[in-house]
């Protein structure tokens, strides 16, 4: 079903610029033929790249001035597909139909079998994310696989598309995080990147662990700016280690990002930042959120005060009290120093043992190090003081719907709100 997106985080998103590109991708005819027809050993990986740009990502940041999109497919084709490597990027941008392409070394191929070959799609549709699954598994024999998602994101969606459709009037739609794990259904995905801002929350982590086959989820809690993920890094530590795991990939992302961020910055690019997650470990990190959370909702009067400098103390650059979401692990961090009641330091405790076996690695630049430690989660002030709806394209009742707020996060939030001189909601 389509939904009207709000564009307001959007241009907020895409405020750098930087000069131009000097190379335009080469672009090579299907007849290339297929690379693993002549394999004696199946590749390790397969590299998926679902690249949205049909929005002002290409307009603003694109095209001339830019060339967002271009840059990134000339680092995927600083590598391509190897014998030890699968690469595939849908890419739809905001001038033209998608093309899916088998990327080479220096050269992409189209994939003119594919079921949406040159047509005009909609990246917010869950069915296209399924059939460029579907296709590359169908090409590929490797045994694991990464997908990257290239756009907009938020704790709501994962990709934005602004021409859903050659039909006028068309209405832009969102791929939610929801609508991804039922187009994953059936799929074994064994890293999940986000190329993209404000997915590498709590909320999120969870609802990919308990509902998709995901195995690492490696993302930012805040803003990512146009430089992103470094693809020609990740391909070529596939290329040099066959033996590479998915845990040691997840890492060595985010190790890729700090080394960037050690070269002259992209504006905007220094308030990034990039955490692997283990999604295995979202269980026990979820289990201790909770029980830690039971303990201050009977008296939350009494812990109000300590809540509230800890939520101060984990502001995120990105716009922390704009989009109701703060640091997880700085805020637990300042609960355990400054509570008094033994049990409740002893369950915050437990928290950042288990916040800390979950996230597995951090890339952060000069000024987010010892700001962001990994995933954010949502903590507004009062019910009238999120701006989720507006920013994020989310509501309350959408977060409501995410599994994680109901193993005692909501009831924590509730009695916050209600303690801070707001009321009680209600959920079910």
């Amino acid at each position: 079903m389509m939904r009207k997106c709000r564009q307001h985080l959007l241009m907020f998103c895409s405020i750098v610029a930087v000069a131009a590109l000097a190379a335009q991708p080469v672009i090579a005819g299907s007849d290339m033929g297929s690379k693993n027809g002549n394999n004696q050993q199946s590749p390790t990986w397969r590299v998926l790249v679902y690249l949205d740009g049909d929005n002002n990502l290409d307009t603003v940041l694109g095209g001339d001035e830019v060339g967002v999109v271009e840059t990134d497919l000339l680092e995927l084709m600083a590598v391509g597909s190897t014998d030890n490597v699968d690469v595939f990027t849908l890419v739809d941008r905001f001038a033209g139909p998608a093309v899916l392409y088998r990327v080479l070394p220096g050269a992409l191929e189209e994939m003119t079998d594919y079921v949406f070959h040159n047509q005009e799609v909609n990246m917010g549709d869950p069915e296209v994310l399924e059939s460029f699954v579907s296709f590359a598994f169908s090409e590929s024999s490797a045994l694991y696989t990464i997908i990257v998602f290239w756009d907009h994101g938020t704790p709501y969606y994962i990709a934005w598309d602004d021409n859903p459709s050659e039909e006028e009037g068309a209405e832009p739609d969102c791929l939610t995080h929801k609508e991804v794990t039922e187009a994953l259904d059936g799929y074994r995905i064994d890293i999940l990147g986000a190329d993209e801002c404000l997915v590498g929350q709590t909320e999120v982590a969870y609802e990919y662990s308990v509902n998709a086959d995901v195995g690492y989820l490696v993302a930012s809690e805040c803003y990512t700016g146009w430089r992103g993920i470094a693809y020609d890094r990740i391909l070529e530590e596939i290329e040099l280690d066959r033996d590479i795991t998915p845990e040691e990939l997840s890492i060595a992302m985010t190790v890729h990002f700090t080394d960037m961020m050690l070269d002259t910055p992209y504006q905007a690019e220094m308030v990034n930042s990039k955490a692997a997650v283990d999604l295995g470990e979202m269980d026990a990190l979820a289990e201790s959120i909770g029980y830690m959370a039971g303990l201050m909702v009977d008296d939350m009067d009494s812990y109000l005060s300590v809540i509230k400098a800890a939520q101060a103390s984990a502001q995120i650059l990105y716009g922390t009290n704009a989009i109701a979401r703060v640091d997880l692990g700085a805020f637990i961090d300042s609960l355990a120093q400054n509570v008094d009641d033994p049990a409740v330091k002893s369950a915050c405790e437990a928290v950042m043992d288990a916040y800390n076996t979950a996230v597995i690695g951090l890339g952060t630049s000069m000024i987010t190090e010892g700001l962001h430690t990994g995933l954010g989660i949502y903590l507004p002030l009062t019910p009238s003081h999120s701006l989720e709806e507006l920013m994020l394209n989310g509501s309350l009742e959408e977060y409501q719907s995410y599994a994680f707020p109901q193993l005692g996060w909501m009831d924590f939030i509730e009695a916050y709100w209600s303690a801070n001189g707001g009321s009680e909601t209600g959920h079910a």
